[in-house]
């Protein structure tokens, strides 16, 4: 069986009771809402690019992801959110999405399943025969069924006989051809009301046992209404029957007081719901627009073989009453739910799921209606409500003049089906709202929309949403006649998306959400053991987090109270979800902080959590050090103590004091009325550091103590530096009060050496150089300083002359007060401490040494160092000539700040491209590798300083840091001529690294691969390592430790 196909809102509708002409007839309806623009932006999917679209077009948007069956929310240009809320389904879900349940069909003759928001319909196409209905006679009239969560129920309402192919037209199915209605002899009831006024019509009486109908069916949005129309009047009793068949568990009942029908469950619940079956003849009274003889059908439930059927019987009397005006319609309704109905004095039952809503009177207060709605938003919820309308769509008034209307908060729950006139929810008037326009009397007032403000209804809602319990229309003089008026309720269908439901429209703010707790700028805070927060500043920067769930601009609001008192504190205005801050001024003591968030129209309804902090911005006093073993400033022992404890001792303000041994990181100790002990016992010469804290971070001034015991000591250089020339030397003696002033001697050795140290005082035995050195006194210690150099020849003496040399330094101290053998000789190296290793590097030029090529230079490959030699000016002057050149070496200059030495192919070395300047090994400290140079003018003289320029950063290379060496003219003919020698240094490609074949794997070794001839060894290709030593590699090199050199 095909059915016709109308689409059904469960959640708020009604069926049409009343129809026919009428006066508002005269008022035409308004045309539906106009289409949007092609291309005009008007839904986006979600909130915020709903807001961003919003604000670029100046119009609002809907944010499809809080569309339901009943809302519809936008986004607005200011930044504020409208709902609009109709009382019945306007959307039914389809592949996930809501759509129109108008752009699905209300009513299509295509036959194509549609569903609404929670029921569909279904109706006969006329090709089913007697036997496919719920009787053996009967065929399927309309069909309707629950979807979603009700899903199985299902109502279906038969016809007895059969039905042909109905015509569709707008939103309604007639069926006509051969339709017929059994007429019976015997009296019926009298029916409950017949008009006496009513002017007198002729109407043919049939004298047949059948007479002809016509029978309609008329979807709404929560079920459909059928209707059987008599054209003429019938000889005898007219009796309709409908078969129903329902799913299981379900069963029609009848309220015999007020004749409504109702479809339960096995738990009494109503499913499906029809008020009292009405008729009505064409006559239309002018005052309420109504039909003028509406009256009550009598109503049976009869079963038949299990099927119940529903019986209308209409008596003849009624029918063939002279005042009758053909044709006459009977009506029964079934609906599956509404969330609007309205009530009136002589109507008994409800009137859920009318396609109308009443208010007022039109006799004087004799007949009073008032109706009732409920509205669904999720949106409202903890917002502020701006602006609250309720939309009625007026379409009947008794005149253009008008009295007021007023629309009043209920306080009771309520269920449509179960609210009549003796049976209303409660009200209240507070926060009512009214208006007093009037439409659809004619084309002077033609039917269209009237507004409601109801905004102190909505914000109780907003405020109470638990108490949401809808609202009513009631007429605030229900005895003056211009207060009548009909409404379209939810459950008018139109065919198209003509929005003329009771529609709630709210536009709103939310409330920024609560702010996080309050935090302090970096730096500014610190917490105790105790947990107690300190602040050490008075003008600290107070920060916290804020939202607006509206999106947009938002600021945090400070309080603060205590020790200082400020409201309210504006702070920056960010973005929403960011942190916002302010700077307030505050006194020293104890202080409450919390935070609000401001969004500029609403403040959020709750401070953040509170955040108690004490403010202390004075330091602690600067802290003493003393010492049990008797040390102070500049002290040295001669032995060292057996044990040795330091005090820090500050004011009561110390919480904990912060120090450092020899330079190493700070350790802390806690204070105990201020002051705090560790024990430390080291040899040698060092240094303490402390700085004192209070709770809140502030913190003292260093106080330092340099203190030493035991034989002299080497301060530099550091084990592993290099160089081309001499290394500075610095150390440390004892001041001996008896020992008288020192002198110092600076020495050298080869490494590895086989002299050993056997002296506790050391000697100068074995070692080389023998360089005075400069002596000062400072307190309790002497210094010495100086430079000694490695002796090339020395070094050529034991073949190191051409590779990296290891070499040990030392310092010797005598005291020339002291005996000899006792303590008047004192070196640094000693049966106690090791000497110290540096390396002596070569210049490797010449003599067969492996170059390489680069630029205006060499590289020595051994070395890795750079040698530049030039001719600037060279002057044929007759019998004599004047020359002038240049040389630079890359490694030459004092070491005792370079590194030890990596080798060509180390990434100590600095490599820039073929136009930035040299590869040189980086000096640590720049400023203590001045080079040499011959005198020259001041920059503000004539000519440039000879300092070599810092070569520019190559891309995706490391910068060459200040070059370490020697750059002086070479002068050579009869005259004098000096010439200072500038440029940049011309560029050294990247010598770059491979790993060695096999074997010759080692990690401590570097290397380098080059097609020079190796001195050493035979013809072939060599690699080169980086050790005391390098090592060729050929087919006649068995071992890769061959031969130093």
């Amino acid at each position: 069986m095909r059915r016709f196909l109308g689409s059904v809102a469960v959640a708020c509708s009604v069926a049409l009771v009343g129809s026919g002409l009428s006066p508002a007839a005269a008022a035409p309806e308004p045309d539906a809402a106009p289409p949007a623009v092609e291309g005009q932006v008007t839904s986006r999917p979600d909130a915020v690019s709903a807001q961003v679209s919003a604000r670029a077009t100046g119009r609002r948007v809907e944010d499809l992801s809080q569309r339901t069956a009943t809302e519809q929310v936008f986004a607005n240009p200011d930044g504020s959110w409208t709902s609009e809320t109709s009382t019945g389904a306007r959307f039914a879900e389809k592949n996930g999405v809501f759509v129109p349940i108008s752009d699905l069909g209300t009513l299509e003759s295509a036959g194509e399943t549609v569903t609404g928001a929670g029921t569909r319909l279904s109706i006969a196409d006329g090709a089913d025969t007697p036997g496919d209905g719920p009787t053996e006679g009967s065929v399927p009239l309309a069909t309707l069924e629950g979807t979603g969560e009700d899903k199985g129920t299902r109502l279906e309402l038969g016809w007895e006989g059969s039905l042909p192919a109905p015509e569709v037209s707008g939103n309604v199915a007639t069926y006509t051809d051969g339709v017929e209605v059994p007429v019976q002899d015997a009296p019926a009831q009298a029916a409950d009301t017949v008009d006496a006024e009513a002017p007198v019509r002729d109407a043919p009486a049939s004298t047949a046992d059948t007479v002809d109908a016509e029978v309609t069916v008329e979807p709404t949005r929560s079920g459909f209404s059928h209707r059987t129309v008599l054209e003429q009047a019938p000889e005898g009793d007219v009796e309709l029957r409908f078969p129903l068949r329902f799913s299981k568990g379900l069963k029609v009942v009848r309220d015999e007081g007020t004749g409504d029908l109702r479809a339960v469950d096995a738990g009494g619940e109503t499913v499906f719901f029809a008020p009292a079956p009405t008729m009505w003849d064409a006559k239309i009274d002018e005052a309420s627009g109504l039909p003028a003889a509406e009256t009550r059908v009598d109503t049976a439930i009869e079963t038949v073989d299990g099927v119940q059927i529903l019986v209308l019987k209409v008596a003849k009397e009624w029918l063939q009453d002279p005042a009758r005006q053909y044709p006459v319609t009977i009506d029964p309704t079934w609906t599956s739910g509404a969330s609007d109905t309205w009530v009136q004095a002589d109507v008994p039952g409800s009137k859920a799921g009318d396609t109308e809503l009443r208010v007022g009177t039109f006799n004087g207060g004799s007949l009073k209606s008032r109706s009732f709605l409920q509205f669904s938003s999720t949106a409202l919820t903890g917002k502020q409500i701006t602006k609250a309308e309720l939309r009625m769509h007026n379409y009947y008034s008794y005149s253009c003049t008008s009295s007021p209307i007023e629309v009043q908060r209920l306080t009771t729950a309520w269920v449509s089906t179960d609210v009549r006139w003796t049976a209303q929810p409660t009200h209240t008037t507070s926060g009512e709202g009214s208006n007093n326009v009037s439409k659809g009397y004619s084309a002077s007032c033609a039917a269209g929309h009237v507004y409601y403000p109801i905004t102190p209804i909505a914000q109780y809602w907003a405020d109470n949403p638990t108490k949401n319990f809808g609202v009513r229309l009631v007429a605030q003089d229900e005895t003056n006649n211009y207060s009548w008026k009909r409404y379209r309720s939810a459950n008018y269908v139109t065919g198209a998306n003509d929005p003329v439901e009771p529609t709630f429209i709210v536009t709103y703010n939310s409330y920024p959400d609560t702010a996080s707790g309050v935090s302090f700028g970096s730096g500014q805070s610190s917490t105790d053991s105790t947990g107690k927060l300190w602040v050490r500043t008075k003008t600290p920067t107070l920060g916290a987090t804020v939202t607006d769930p509206d999106g947009g601009k938002v600021k945090a609001e400070f309080d603060v109270s205590g020790a200082t008192t400020v409201t309210k504190l504006a702070g920056s205005s960010v973005d929403s979800k960011t942190l916002s801050t302010a700077k307030p001024t505050l006194v020293e003591g104890t202080h409450t902080a919390k935070a609000w968030a401001n969004d500029g129209t609403l403040r959020s309804k709750a401070a953040g959590t509170s955040t108690t902090f004490t403010v202390d911005s004075v330091k602690p006093a600067t802290p003493t050090i003393t010492s049990d073993a008797g040390y102070t400033n500049n002290s040295w022992k001669s032995q060292k103590p057996t044990s040795n404890r330091f005090t820090f001792a500050s004011n009561t303000d110390a919480y904990q004091f912060r120090y450092s041994l020899n330079g190493a990181a700070g350790q802390y100790v806690t204070a105990t009325g201020g002051t705090a002990s560790v024990d430390w016992n080291p040899s040698g010469a060092n240094t303490i550091r402390v700085v004192a804290l209070d709770r809140a971070g502030n913190e003292t001034a260093a106080t330092e103590m340099a203190f030493g015991n035991g034989p002299v000591s080497l301060t530099a250089p550091k084990a592993g530096i290099t160089s081309t020339d001499s290394f500075a030397v610095a150390a440390t003696g004892p001041n001996i009060s008896n020992g008288g002033t020192p002198t110092a001697t600076g020495y050298w050795r080869v490494a590895d050496s086989l002299t050993q140290d056997k002296d506790a005082n050391g000697s100068p035995a074995g070692w080389k150089g023998g360089v005075p050195l400069t002596v000062a006194g400072q307190g309790a210690t002497w210094t010495a300083n100086g430079l000694v150099a490695v002796a090339a020849g020395d070094l050529q003496a034991v073949g190191k002359d051409r590779i990296p040399a290891l070499v040990e330094l030392q310092v010797c101290f005598t005291y020339p007060n002291l005996a000899v053998g006792n303590g008047q000789v004192q070196c640094t190296t000693n049966t106690q401490k090791k000497a110290t290793q540096v390396t002596k590097l070569p210049h490797a030029f010449g003599d067969n040494y492996p170059t390489a090529e680069a630029g205006a230079g060499q590289i020595a490959l051994t070395t890795g160092e750079l040698n530049i030699s030039a001719t600037d000016v060279n002057v044929d002057a007759g019998n004599t000539g004047l020359s002038v050149s240049r040389t630079y070496s890359s490694y030459s200059g004092i070491g005792a700040n370079s590194r030890r030495a990596q080798g060509p192919a180390r990434g100590d070395h600095d490599h820039v491209g073929a136009d930035r300047g040299a590869a040189v090994h980086r000096a640590p400290d720049p400023q203590q590798l001045p080079l040499r140079r011959p005198a020259a003018p001041r920059r503000d003289r004539q000519g440039p300083q000879a300092r070599l320029h810092r070569p520019v950063r190559a891309s995706s290379q490391r910068p060459v840091r200040r070059v370490h060496g020697r750059m002086g003219p070479t002068i050579s003919g009869d005259r004098t001529a000096v010439g200072v020698l500038l440029g940049r240094i011309r560029a050294v490609p990247r010598i770059r690294r491979r790993d060695p074949p096999g074997d010759l794997h080692d990690e401590r070794d570097r290397y380098l691969q080059s097609s020079v001839p190796c001195p050493r060894c035979r013809s072939g290709t060599f690699w080169l390592f980086w050790s005391p030593w390098w090592t060729c590699l050929s087919p006649v090199c068995p071992s890769r430790k061959g031969l130093e050199g």
